[in-house]
């Protein structure tokens, strides 16, 4: 089995109750993250947006509210089922985000919320994202990363290894929660997906941290 198919495997699994884990997680606070990861599309990657792992397709329905011709992917059937029951008038696409079954130029703008610190590799994802573009499309990527140093650093610590596993037991499926908790723990800072994406084509990014530091949006325009 591939690492996405496993991945995508671990998300059937855990569809079912994902939607309100994420609000206890986050306390309540995810709808204003996705909102961010919205406004940071800017009007140059406003359009046709692809939301890359939309999961139960919370932002596929931000991007659709806030005027764009939203597409949903994700690996996930089970992830897919529930996003269609939610939006059956969006488009929603099974497919690999190192794969992406759409021809260069398709898209104004890419989003993906909590996706990055679970591909397998996220810099093949970050050039199918730019072939995807058109010249000077947005990709903003939102994401759970660790405080750079203090007392939230050792805060957030505290809070992935424990709390994170512990609602898991809400979803029958600690196991997957744990390797949620674990990959939060790993992910690199934003500054590295910066990197990654100018290596990809993108141009100077943006990086916007909340929640003391714990999440950041990262957003770059495709190069000319």
């Amino acid at each position: 089995m591939s690492e996405t198919r496993r991945i995508a495997a671990l998300f059937d699994r855990v569809a079912p109750r994902y939607d309100l884990l994420n609000k206890l997680m986050s306390m309540g606070q995810d709808r204003k993250w996705r909102a961010r990861l919205v406004a940071s599309l800017g009007e140059t990657g406003r359009g046709r947006v692809l939301d890359l792992g939309c999961g139960t397709g919370d932002v596929t329905c931000a991007l659709a509210q806030n005027g764009e011709q939203a597409v949903g992917l994700d690996p996930s059937a089970e992830m897919l089922r529930l996003a269609r029951e939610k939006a059956p008038h969006l488009a929603w696409v099974q497919g690999d985000a190192l794969r992406l079954p759409f021809k260069a130029g398709t898209f104004d703008g890419a989003t993906s919320a909590f996706v990055l610190r679970n591909l397998p590799d996220r810099k093949a994802s970050f050039a199918e994202q730019a072939r995807v573009l058109r010249p000077g499309g947005v990709a903003a990527h939102l994401e759970l990363v660790r405080p750079a140093k203090g007392w939230q650093r050792a805060l957030h610590g505290a809070y992935v290894r424990v709390v994170v596993p512990a609602l898991g037991l809400l979803s029958s499926n600690r196991q997957a929660y744990r390797y949620l908790a674990r990959t939060v723990m790993l992910v690199p800072q934003p500054e590295t997906f910066a990197v990654e994406m100018g290596e990809a084509g993108f141009g100077e990014p943006r990086v916007e941290r909340m929640a003391m530091g714990g999440v950041a949006v990262v957003a770059a325009a495709k190069r000319e």
